[in-house]
């Protein structure tokens, strides 16, 4: 179920027959209509967020949000991932969504045949014109990878999964078999949803944001898809076989009430993306898996967007950023 939108100097459209979006009963095939937004049917109840054209624009911003946040990192690659990798890298991207990361990514390798790039999604929301040598495939990455080389991937990146993941030790063991030994790297990027307060604690403790928090993540639990980042992910990832384990954690303010001028432009985006994404993250965790009435949902969000903006509570989330490297084969030298 490859699709490649463009191959050289000419646009060319490759996509499964199943996914021919010429065809007039494609969308009734892979979408449906819940609480005014459109979910994927394609292993319907693995991902709890809609894939529309409202949360493919989230999406585009959270990633604008990711540069910015990462824009001054000495070691990031102009904000897409930690290290350098060698020419002619081999990159899978898992649950690359609109595809953004993955096209950037291309963009800035630059050039046919200097990469190779797959991105894995359940449902392809991607763009038809897309660089070279960028493949997307619509793939259930919780399930067995079938026909992918072990020890072939330069980067597994992955980013915002949190919440769309069932068991994660068994998710990092796949990623382990099909990175390459001894250079292989794993990137993971998450936001930790959860408010804090850098000053009087107690207006966020009994806002309608921490009742919102609350909810949420009762309900991605509910789901089985835990929403929090795990505190032992660090030794999960030893435990599995990674070595070089890196965590590197962010403070995300929800509005620019920081006076660091940089931090106050990656507030600004981070609530720009909350914003638009409050419905995304709410609907089916709260409305579905609580039985919260949707009106009462939505005069939630009503609330919770109008406390994102308080900038006298110094609320505050957290970004994680784990990397881990695949050691050598036994007897084989890096």
């Amino acid at each position: 179920m490859a699709y490649n939108g463009m191959n050289g100097s000419s646009t060319t459209t490759t996509i499964d027959p199943l996914d021919d979006r010429r065809d007039p009963d494609w969308w009734h095939k892979w979408y449906t209509l819940r609480w005014g937004r459109h979910y994927g049917t394609f292993k319907q109840g693995r991902y709890l967020l809609p894939c529309d054209d409202i949360e493919c624009d989230r999406l585009d911003i959270m990633h604008k949000f990711f540069l910015v946040v990462r824009e001054y990192e000495i070691t990031a690659f102009r904000g897409l991932y930690t290290h350098r990798l060698p020419d002619r890298p081999r990159i899978l991207d898992l649950g690359c969504g609109t595809g953004i990361w993955a096209i950037d990514a291309a963009d800035r390798l630059g050039g046919q045949g200097n990469y190779h790039i797959e991105g894995w999604d359940l449902n392809l929301t991607q763009p038809e014109a897309i660089p070279p040598s960028l493949y997307f495939y619509r793939r259930d990455i919780e399930e067995p990878w079938e026909r992918v080389d072990v020890n072939s991937f330069d980067l597994i990146h992955m980013r915002t999964l949190n919440g769309s993941i069932e068991d994660w030790p068994r998710l990092y063991f796949q990623a382990f078999r099909h990175l390459k030994p001894g250079s292989g790297l794993l990137e993971q990027v998450e936001i930790d949803w959860r408010p804090h307060s850098d000053g009087d604690p107690r207006p966020l403790a009994n806002s309608k944001l921490a009742e919102w928090s609350q909810k949420v993540h009762q309900g991605f639990a509910r789901a089985g898809r835990k929403l929090e980042m795990d505190p032992n992910t660090k030794a999960i990832l030893e435990d599995i076989g990674f070595v070089d384990v890196e965590h590197k954690k962010i403070p995300i303010a929800f509005n620019p009430w920081p006076e660091d001028e940089h931090k106050k432009e990656t507030a600004r985006w981070f609530n720009l993306g909350l914003t638009q994404g409050l419905d995304a993250l709410t609907f089916e965790s709260v409305i579905h898996w609580l039985n919260y009435p949707e009106h009462e949902v939505r005069e939630l969000l009503d609330r919770v967007k109008e406390d994102i903006c308080k900038r006298e509570w110094r609320t505050y989330c957290t970004l994680h950023i784990y990397v881990a490297r695949k050691p050598p084969l036994p007897g084989r030298r890096v």
